[in-house]
This record gives structure tokens, sequence and C-alpha cells, in this order.
């Protein structure tokens, strides 16, 4: 259902996301119109005979809203600055697939679809701003093998080529192959998830599942970071309650994402009921190693526990701890973990919060405690509320001010509801407050918010001027300069100065993990360095950045 957009400038990203909001409050429709594609089809009449054709035709309307708490959208020309804003999205999904049995069973298939999206009714810059599109989505051909290897199991074998989903565990590396927003529009609806190019080949026998792949990321045209991969994947299923998967990956992109170039991916799963009078109660675990040397070293790593009740409302609940590793300024490895191709599989994985996880809290320094209610109190309806207390796993990353490690709780509140086969809406609702870590005032307001609204923002303008030296030569080269400077703020006093190695184009001194690259890693004819930031003791609440003179 999601899928976010790649380019570093925009909102969503692991770099973009600088948004923090305080309470914010949101309606959510979308209609399906037309059957699941995955459930049911309409064979279509006049078409050649000896094959059988489905055709599909999805589509999906919301409404959003931010209640008075927007505060990366403010309307200077009213004196209290109205920090709500509403927008739309729309999309459509005509597909056309085909099946042809062979003997025993064998099939060749195929599809092709397309997907036009749509973002309008003056959105914010935060979703990418109004915009539209309509391209190819689907487009891939396969031959799955039946009975034809009998002793294997069927459809042992599965060959897929072209245009075509991929998906791994429950989404937590790899799950949506393209990207939304920007020029595309369609932020939120994220109704695209086809890779650019894929190559699925799958042998199954019996408990057995070993694949392997390659994968090309359709990243919006504006920033595509050119990032591919190839890999293997084994699943073995003890009994109908137990899998346990293993995967390897090997990956490739441009400078958009330089962190990819070369970079090795191994990732343990496990999702288990284990105990046979006591099926109620399941586990989930999940483990992640990306290593590139000094240009990434990280892990993330989580796990859920959840016990179903037997009774008429079929509610479950549930606990998941996640970590995903921060980068330690005072190291020369960015231990700052990647997500790669994250994904919706279901509500709160793995876009984790409707704000945060949408808006400014990616999948990397983040430390998250959620807890799950479900609830199905009609066979029509699925709802329930997700709590999450997150946290960052190296707060001096965003900054020597920022010494605590407390970031947002959220919760939200979901339902969705089967109306009919072809109609389904789901409403959300989401306040989050933010804690320490996000607090900043913003400098254009001087009056506190009415009673009753929580209210932050995150501010990436400099509040205060920085002396010091002109920029000179160090261990950077063209593209960057290094910055003896000493920040003066009227609440803290002088801070000690501190070596920066930045972009001389920057006119600020940024937090992101692109102005932190290694000076052993080339990027687009350019050596990087990471920032030797030593740990603050300022208070939390102390806002101050240095702006060099450039």
């Amino acid at each position: 259902m999601r899928s976010i957009n790649a380019h570093p400038d925009l909102p969503g990203t692991a770099i973009g996301r600088r948004l923090v909001h305080g309470v914010l409050l949101a309606l959510i429709a979308g209609l399906a119109c037309g059957a699941d594609e995955d459930k049911a089809h309409t064979t279509l009449p006049g078409l050649p005979a000896g094959l059988d054709w489905s055709f599909n035709f999805d589509a999906t309307l919301g409404a959003f809203g931010f209640a008075d708490s927007l505060y990366a959208d403010p309307k200077p020309e009213q004196p209290s600055g109205d920090l709500s804003d509403n927008w739309f999205e729309g999309s459509i999904k005509p597909a056309l697939s085909v099946e042809h049995t062979t003997g025993k069973s064998g099939q060749l298939y195929g599809k092709v679809s397309g997907v036009g999206a749509r973002t309008y009714g003056a959105a914010p810059t935060l979703v990418g701003a109004d915009a539209s599109s309509f391209d190819v989505e689907d487009l891939y051909i396969g031959w799955r093998s039946g009975n034809r290897f009998e002793s294997l199991g069927e459809d042992a074998l599965d060959f897929t080529f072209g245009r075509t989903r991929y998906e791994l565990g429950h989404g937590m590396l790899l799950w949506d192959g393209a990207a939304d927003g920007g020029t595309r529009g369609g932020y939120w609806t994220g109704a695209r998830k086809a890779f650019e190019m894929a190559a699925i080949g799958r042998f199954k026998p019996g408990a057995h599942t070993l694949e392997a792949f390659y994968l090309d990321k359709d990243d919006v045209p504006e920033a595509d970071s050119h990032s591919k991969l190839w890999g293997a994947n084994y699943e073995y299923a003890i009994g109908e309650h137990t899998t346990l998967g293993a995967t390897y990956m090997k990956w490739s992109a441009n400078a958009e994402a330089p962190q990819r170039d070369g970079l090795d991916v191994y990732n343990l799963r496990l999702y288990a009921a284990p105990f046979p009078k006591l099926r109620a109660l399941s586990f989930e675990a999940e483990y992640a190693k990306e290593d590139n040397g000094t240009a990434l070293d990280s892990i993330a790593w989580n796990a859920l526990v959840a016990y179903q009740f037997d009774d008429a409302w079929k509610l479950k609940l549930s606990y998941r701890y996640a970590l995903f590793e921060g980068d330690d300024p005072l190291t020369p490895e960015n231990e700052a973990f990647d997500s790669l191709f994250t994904g919706f599989s279901d509500w709160g994985s793995w876009w984790q919060g409707e704000i945060a996880g949408e808006y400014f809290a990616a999948n990397s320094n983040l430390i998250s405690h959620q807890l799950r209610l479900q609830a199905a109190p009609r066979e029509s309806i699925a709802t329930g509320l997700i709590f999450y207390d997150f946290q960052l796993d190296e707060p001096a990353s965003l900054g020597p001010q920022v010494s605590s490690d407390a970031l947002a709780y959220e919760l939200d509140w979901y339902m969705d509801w089967s109306v009919n086969d072809n109609f389904t809406v789901s409403f959300v609702w989401w306040p989050c407050c933010c804690w320490k870590a996000a607090r900043r005032v913003d400098p254009r307001r001087s009056t506190t918010p009415p009673p009753g609204k929580a209210w932050c923002a995150w501010n990436t303008q400099t509040s205060t001027p920085c002396i010091g030296g002109p920029p000179r030569p160090c261990l950077c080269t063209r593209d960057c300069c290094c910055v003896p400077s000493t920040c003066s703020s009227p609440r803290t006093g002088t801070r000690p100065a501190v070596r920066r190695c930045i972009r001389c184009t920057s006119p600020i001194l940024t937090r992101s993990r692109r102005s932190w690259r290694k000076c052993s890693r080339k990027s687009s004819g350019a050596i990087w360095s990471k920032a030797a930031i030593p740990s603050s003791n300022n208070p939390a609440n102390t806002f101050s950045k240095c702006a060099p003179p450039l």
C-alpha cells in the first residue's frame, strides 16, 4: 500500500525526513473499485481461445489532513500562522493477465498493467506537491512446472522475467520495487510496486524453497540511484507453523546512494508458533547485517511476540522491539542502517507509524517499541490500535546539541471496512507527540500555541552566527572544505571549535548522512569526510548550528 521515493531532497526519505510533528490528526479514505487482483478476476470474452484471460481495474481515492500541526507549511499572511493542510490522492490500475496450461498442468503466464497516480488539492511540499503520472507497471512473462516433476511437488520450478514484484519476508528489506511521490504523485497511496527489471527463479521441493533473483529499482526519474542487486534466498518450512529464512544480497548503485555500491547484505528470519498445544502464541525475529567497509557497516534486528485470543472479536495482542543502528560520529565507519526497499505488508510493517514512518523517521538510527491490538468485530471489518515509543540509537549523529534519545510517541487507529467484494474503505487517525530529541523552536514563531495542541518543528536553518577563520583545505578535495568554527549562542555561550568537512556548495552545515561521507569513499569525483563531532553537554532544548562563511 505504501511506497516512498528515494530523492534526498524530498520528504519521506532517510535524508529528507527532517520535519517533526506535534499532534497530528488525519483521515484517510481509500476506495478499491474492481476485484482484488490476487483474489478474483473477470474473464473477457472474444480473446484468443486456449488462453485464460483476466482483466482487473483497481482504483483508489484518499483524503488527508493535518490539523494545525504541519510546521513545514506555515501561512505567513495569517498572524497566528495557520498550520493545517489538506490534500487528495488518487490512483488507477488497469491490468490484463493471461495463462496457458501446457502438458502435466505446467503453465506459461504473463501480465501487463499500468498505474496512473495523482496528488492534488494544493498538496504541501512535504508530500511532493501536486503532481500526476501514468506509466507501465507490470510487464512480465513466466513459466511454472505444475505437475511435470511429480516427485518434487506441484510448481517445484517457477521462473519470471520482466517488470514484476518481489517480496522478502514481511518487507523489512525487500518489498517495494518502485517509488512514488515527487513528479509521479501518489506519495501516500503508493500504487506502484513492480521493479523496473526483475529476473526470479524459484525451486521448491517439498518444505524447501530456494530462490535466485536480480532486481533493479524503479526510482522516480529525478532521483534515480540505479540501485540494483542480485541475491539468493533460502526458506525451510517446519510443518505449517514455523518458517526459517536466510538471504544474501550484493548491491550496486550510483552517487545518489553511494553506500550501496559494493554492499553485501546478510539476512536471517524466523516466523514460528512452536508450541503444538499453544498455537495462539507466536514469535517473529529478523536480523540484517550491511557490510561495505567504511562506507557502511551496520546492523538491524527485531523481535515480536503475539497472542491470538479465542473470542468473537478475534483479538490479537503483540509487542515488537526493533533496532536500526545509527551512525556514531566518533568512528570512521558509517553505521547508519540503510532501510533499502522496505514496504507496507501490514499496518505497522515496515513504515513504522503513520506520521513517524511516513514523514520524518526512517528505519535508521531508530529504536522502536510497538504495542499493537488487533480486532475483527465483523467479518467485513478489521481494526486496531498501534502504540509506538520511538528512540534514537545515536543521538549525537543528529548534531552535538542533541543529547536525549527520546524521539516521539505515536498512537495509530485504523479500520479497514470491506463494504462488498469490490469496495473497501480505510480510515486512519493518528496523534503524534515529539519529545526532547525532536523539539526545536521554530524561529518564525514567538507565541505559544493554544492549549491542548502540542507543537514542535525541525528547523534546518541556522539560528546563531558562526565566528572563526575562513574555510581552508583539509583532507577533502575540490567539493569540500574544512572549517574550524566556534558557535556563539546567547543561551550556552561559546562552544569549542570543531573541525568539520562539508560541501562548499552547501549554504548551511546539514546533519544528513550525505554530508558525513568518509574521506576513503569517492563519489562523483569528490571525496567526503565524516564530521568529528564530540559529545555535547548542552541542554536538549538548545538550538544552535554552525553556518561557516563559504
